[in-house]
């Protein structure tokens, strides 16, 4: 709202960081810790000799949580390193200074959030339905608005519930619909190297049994594309040859080394996978 205001020109920084900067100003130490979460550049300030850490928002002290633009997972993680700081005061973003003792209050509301929410997309609910749906407020963040600068603020479960729906069916998409627990775990783990197998066996499969993947996603809307567009090349080649031989487990192997296992066990028109000779003709001796 300030942006361009003639009383608020801009005042950009003349030193930046990434993950940690550390300040000595007189005898104290500001420790600057990039923590995303309630956002992407939220940033806490810890002054050790005080015994004090500066959060941001990613603490809401006993004030209703801002969820409508969080990484929720990352906000998590975030307020596990907080946790872990040797503090006795935390200043928050929104509400009253607190103890170390809050950020597990704080978590909890975030989860309560999200595992609300989980639980709308596990019933198929589209987004719409979603935000329709009634909340039990009381149970997944009982506490008020508090802020004084919005004495109402009707729309905000709204936007917590579009954000956390939009993530939590973006996280299930990058598993190709057959999201389950244990992969939302390794997601929220940092486990990238399970979801990376789980997602090549899955197209292993789907393309042994058929060749096209779940339409929706931009990853396979590309491999559509390129799958049809060498179909179509190869198709051209065999009209022009007098040729009618099966395109797809050629055009998989070469394309898509992920689905390589499932096609280089197939015989390829009639010869072995090692190279053998065929053991009949292609088309007199059948």
């Amino acid at each position: 709202m300030l942006l361009g205001h003639p009383s608020y020109p801009p005042n950009p920084p003349v030193r930046t960081f990434a993950d940690e900067l550390t300040l000595r100003v007189g005898g104290h130490t500001f420790h600057c810790l990039h923590l995303p979460g309630h956002t992407g550049p939220q940033t806490a300030v810890h002054v050790p000799e005080e015994g004090v850490v500066f959060t941001g928002d990613n603490v809401f002290c006993r004030s209703k949580t801002f969820i409508q633009e969080a990484d929720p997972w990352d906000w998590l993680a975030a307020l596990r390193r907080i946790e872990r700081l040797d503090v006795e005061v935390i200043v928050p973003g929104h509400g009253e200074p607190c103890d170390r003792g809050y950020v597990a209050e704080q978590a909890e509301i975030l989860e309560r959030w999200l595992g609300a929410v989980q639980r709308m997309v596990d019933r198929g609910l589209t987004e719409e339905e979603a935000v329709r749906e009634p909340l039990d407020m009381a149970a997944i963040d009982p506490y008020p608005l508090g802020q004084r600068l919005f004495a109402t603020f009707p729309h905000l479960d709204e936007l917590n519930v579009r954000n956390l729906y939009g993530r939590v069916v973006a996280v299930r998409g990058r598993s190709w619909g057959q999201a389950t627990s244990s992969t939302d775990a390794g997601r929220r783990t940092g486990d990238r190297r399970s979801l990376r197998l789980q997602r090549r066996r899955q197209g292993v499969q789907r393309a042994h049994q058929g060749g096209t993947l779940v339409v929706g996603h931009p990853e396979q809307r590309a491999r559509d594309a390129r799958l049809a567009a060498a179909r179509e090349a190869v198709h051209q080649l065999q009209t022009a040859r007098g040729e009618l031989q099966p395109v797809d487990a050629p055009v998989a192997l070469v394309l898509d080394r992920s689905i390589q296992p499932c096609c280089a066990s197939r015989s390829q028109t009639g010869t072995t996978a090692a190279g053998d000779t065929p053991a009949r003709s292609r088309a007199g001796d059948r």
